[in-house]
């Protein structure tokens, strides 16, 4: 079994060397463009090259996130994007959209592929698949249970799972909420984090709770997992935080290297106070193990707050004026930041303290320190430290001192009528230069402590000199710029010796495509109970899916185990149905046409794209292309039921849901009804709070091709679904 991986994030330059200095096997990152973190400062192509080229020498693997939806017109600045990287010699590509992977098997089939958890991975048959079609690896979604991850890392797929940092509150790949609010897409990288927002929790018209952040997940933290993670076959534990601090990923990635190596190393698995507040002060918005492990369902979110919460170090016990001690409970540094949590809340970096009226640079727990503050403080008010100092400075020391991670040796052959001949070597590679013949004769040998010293600069390279070997006769005279320059165009084309590169012997390979007969122009309607399907059946539609349990169509989004999807929503549902939902997120033609590969007959676009970007796909001859015309479709789905953490159930599963109806209503006074569906391992779904109604541009979708048409009913009454099914029939 091979040791497992560590993967860092980077969201820029300083980042990425602090995530590899720090001990990570590998680094993920992305470009300016395509990728799922627009926000972050993120690489230009030049960067990502020198990238690739100081991790390989340090034996460290780079990953490029491609991880977006790509609209058609993009498709010529992503061709000659992913062309750039594939001749930097990036190891691998992560991949949200099917369309990257149709190109890439066409293009650069020996281009490594890892399914990104964008694409919503979840269990071994859609594992199965992909590992068939040659990705080397899956990203699993982040609501993956440790026994659905045995399960398919038992496939032989390549399996990765997020083991620290932010979780979102929907099913990975399926929000659609920040788009359907401001246009922001979190499939394009833009997510306005709506999930991070307050709300307020009504039950049949009447609120059950004040605002707050009901769909704020805590932060994921398995460091104490780690021998459960390896013993799974776990290939590589992802670290979240492409736009967190370098300090963080110093943080992050020095703990969980420890851990990782003491597993190996038979050391007992020892997580102490310090490595947890290390952890906590780096950021933690609350800790909590997530799916992975079956967090209880009210310790999955923090619905106080979405701030870093750092570490409790004290509390103020006395104030006069502007100044106020605190009892300190954990050490405090000068150049700390500290938040003051009482009547207010107060930030700043503690720049001057006192302790018995001295000033000080530390105090120990149990100390009183005396702080001044340019506010009101009040008594008893609670102090964190959300920023330290010492990782501070241990992070830019750490960049100004880098390791050495490659051992050299040196043959140094200086002789009269002979060229200066330098061999640089290890176990692993072996080269040699010369220089000018060496033709005048020494007045006085140079001292071997001389030449010694001139090849004592590896300053700026991950090499160091293990051993030196001398072969001087002491006759010829040289100047020292010639020391200098045959040690740099040995240590050039040694680099150049270690640099090359050469890809995985594996290969994208898709089956052969399909041509289907265009169907007749079809309605299709998802109905959320038994009324209105009864309603839609009497007024004569007959394609009709359901979101409840029943024994008709089950459009079931979340339950691993249904034995029929109809409509499916995923990869992990491909063999049980051949009609596509809106959930897939297909934006582009080479999607489409991967589909088709896997006896996929209808498929529905995504609500993302507009009548412009329609248009510029379409039509497409050999496949039945649907969208959705009218409805609320969903903008998030969850394993947690906030209901019943408002409710004080002890657990999801608790069923005070029946009977009543739920919403909830954001600072603009947004409704957003709420479906809860216990029958489907207790899901819950946020809708859009407006109806989508393209009931106008059924002719217009006609002359794109488009034949199949998606209507969604969820709170609409019996008037309502007979006005807009008649419109249709009528159409």
């Amino acid at each position: 079994m091979e040791k497992i991986e560590l993967l860092a994030p980077a969201g820029d330059y300083e980042v990425f060397q602090t995530a590899v200095l720090a001990g990570a096997d590998a680094v993920y990152l992305a470009g300016k463009n395509f990728g799922a973190r627009a926000f972050s400062t993120n690489f230009t192509i030049e960067e990502i090259i020198n990238a690739v080229k100081y991790a390989h020498l340090r034996k460290v693997k780079v990953y490029v996130t491609v991880n977006t939806i790509v609209y058609e017109n993009e498709w010529e600045d992503l061709k000659a994007y992913i062309g750039e990287l594939y001749h930097a010699n990036v190891d691998a590509l992560i991949v949200q959209d099917l369309g990257i992977i149709e190109y890439i098997s066409e293009k650069y089939p020996d281009f490594e592929i890892h399914a990104s958890t964008q694409m919503n991975i979840y269990d071994k048959e859609a594992s199965l698949l992909l590992k068939k079609i040659g990705i080397k690896r899956v990203v699993l979604a982040r609501e993956t249970s440790l026994e659905q991850v045995k399960a398919i890392a038992k496939t032989g797929i390549e399996v990765e799972v997020f083991a620290h940092g932010a979780l979102c509150y929907c099913a990975s790949g399926n929000c659609l909420m920040s788009f359907a609010i401001g246009k922001r897409s979190g499939n394009r990288g833009t997510c306005a984090q709506p999930c991070r927002k307050k709300y307020c929790l009504v039950e049949n018209n009447l609120k059950i709770s004040e605002d707050c952040s009901l769909l704020s997940m805590r932060d994921l933290n398995t460091i104490n997992y780690i021998d459960q993670l390896i013993e799974a076959n776990v290939a590589s534990l992802k670290i979240e935080g492409r736009m967190k601090s370098k300090e963080y990923v110093y943080a992050v990635v020095k703990n969980y290297r420890k851990r990782i190596d003491d597993y190996y190393n038979n050391k007992k698995n020892v997580i102490d106070e310090k490595v947890i507040d290390e952890l906590s002060v780096a950021f933690n918005r609350k800790f909590t193990k997530g799916y992975l492990f079956n967090e209880n369902n009210n310790l999955l979110t923090n619905i106080q707050t979405v701030n870093h919460q750092g570490i409790v170090i004290g509390k103020v016990i006395n104030v006069v004026g502007n100044s106020f001690d605190v009892k300190l409970s954990k050490d405090l540094l000068l150049k700390d930041a500290i938040r003051v949590v009482g009547k207010s809340d107060y930030g700043f970096v503690v720049n001057k303290m006192l302790v018995n009226h001295k000033e000080v640079n530390y105090a120990k727990p149990n100390e009183i320190v005396r702080l001044t503050a340019n506010t009101k403080i009040t008594k008893d008010s609670i102090v964190l430290k959300t920023q330290s100092a010492q990782l501070q400075t241990e992070t830019v020391r750490l960049l100004n001192n880098p390791k050495k991670y490659i051992e050299i040796n040196a043959k140094l052959t200086i002789k009269y009528a002979n060229k200066m001949q330098l061999t640089i070597f290890n176990k692993q590679n072996s080269v040699t230069v010369e220089t000018i013949t060496l033709e005048m004769i020494a007045e006085k040998p140079v001292s071997l402590d001389f030449i010694k010293e001139r090849f004592d600069k590896f300053k700026d390279t991950p090499f160091y000199l293990n051993k030196l070997i001398i072969d001087y006769d002491g006759k010829c005279y040289f100047p020292v710029k010639d020391l200098n320059e045959i040690r740099k165009l040995a240590i050039n084309k040694f680099t150049d010796e270690v640099l090359k590169y050469q890809r995985v012997n594996s290969k994208i390979v898709l089956p052969d495509s399909h041509k289907f007969k265009k169907e007749d122009l079809t309605i299709e309607i998802i109905t959320n109970n038994k009324d209105q399907y009864n309603i839609c059946k009497e007024l004569g539609f007959n394609n009709i899916y359901t979101d409840y349990n029943s024994d008709m169509k089950n459009l079931s989004r979340l339950n691993y185990n249904a034995n029929e999807f109809g409509l499916i929503n995923n990869l992990s549902q491909i063999n049980n149905g051949t009609t596509t939902s809106i959930y897939f997120n297909i934006v582009n033609k080479k999607a489409v046409s991967f589909l088709n590969r896997f006896n996929v007959r209808t498929v529905y676009l995504s609500n993302e794209l507009n009548y412009e970007q329609l248009k510029s796909m379409l039509p497409i001859y050999n496949m039945n292309i649907g969208v959705q015309i009218y409805g609320r479709y969903d903008l998030m789905i969850s394993k947690h039921c906030f209901v019943s953490k408002i409710k004080g159930a002890s657990d999801k599963n608790c069923h005070k849901c029946l009977n009543n109806h739920y919403e909830i209503i954001d600072e603009y006074n947004n409704h957003f009804p709420v479906i809860l569906n216990p029958n489907d391992l207790c899901s819950l779904r946020i809708v859009n709070n407006k109806v989508l109604n393209n009931l106008n541009m059924i002719e217009k979708y006609i002359s794109l091709g488009i034949n199949h048409f998606m209507i969604i009913f969820t709170t609409e009454t019996k008037e309502e679904i007979t006005e807009v099914l008649k419109k249709v029939k009528f159409r």
